[in-house]
């Protein structure tokens, strides 16, 4: 192999290695994207879930009459 193959190749190779390079830097900016998503999607899910939790828990209460109770409690 003589230089200016030596140089072409090289070449080649610097271009793939600087195509392979944005290719990660842009899909590192989908991803960090991505989970800023799922960050906000994820509180949601916990708000919901405190929601559904907080009314499996007092429904019994308004079912039973003893909602009653609890309110003369706090009175």
């Amino acid at each position: 192999m003589d230089a200016a193959e030596r140089d072409a190749l090289l070449g080649r190779l610097d271009e793939r290695t600087e195509n392979i390079k944005e290719t990660i830097e842009v899909m590192e900016i989908h991803q960090k994207e991505q989970n800023g998503r799922l960050g906000v999607l994820e509180t949601w899910m916990q708000r919901v879930l405190g929601a559904g939790a907080l009314l499996g828990l007092m429904s019994p209460l308004f079912i039973f009459g003893i909602r009653d109770v609890i309110v003369d409690l706090f009175k």
